[in-house]
């Protein structure tokens, strides 16, 4: 039986069957590709935003921690002194918390790496942070003033370079 020997009629509904057919599978890929797509939408929101709104979050608190440290700078009154320290411990628990979230979020080593970088760098601003509050606590704004400026200031653009760098991850 060859094709030529059918009536047009049925060379057409072969035709038509065919391009039916072609029709429902690309309908069917199609439609695993969106299946695909919207998995890795959905890793991306709930994995990535996750990461990027804490590390925001972090570096939103530790500019918070600068103005109250530049508030502490400038008072005079004791009281203050005391409620912008306390301020600046509330700030710091917070982001303890923050990082707490952040670490059990990673899940591969290399990310692990960076975090660990990244909470050395926190280690590091906490110290200068801590003379800070001495130089302060001894009344000694001049010096407390050039750390503010100096060594405080580098080690808090190291730590945000490193909370960057994560987020880029």
């Amino acid at each position: 039986m060859k094709i030529s020997n059918l009536k047009i009629g049925v060379r057409l509904g072969f035709a038509f069957a065919l391009v039916v057919a072609l029709l429902i599978g690309t309908a069917i890929v199609g439609i695993q590709h969106l299946d695909s797509n919207n998995e890795k939408m959905e890793r991306i929101v709930g994995e990535r935003y996750s990461l990027i709104a804490i590390s925001n979050q972090i570096k939103n608190n530790g500019n918070k921690g600068n103005a109250i440290l530049s508030n502490l700078l400038l008072t005079s009154s004791p009281e203050r002194a005391k409620k912008y320290m306390d301020d600046y411990a509330a700030l710091r628990k917070t982001n303890a918390e923050a990082y707490a979230k952040f670490e059990k979020m990673l899940q591969n080593e290399q990310s692990k790496v960076l975090f660990k970088q990244q909470f050395e760098s926190r280690a590091a601003y906490g110290v200068t942070v801590r003379k800070f509050f001495e130089l302060i606590a001894e009344n000694k704004q001049q010096e407390a003033r050039d750390i503010y400026q100096g060594d405080m200031a580098r080690t808090q653009a190291a730590y945000y370079v490193l909370v960057d760098k994560m987020v880029d991850y």
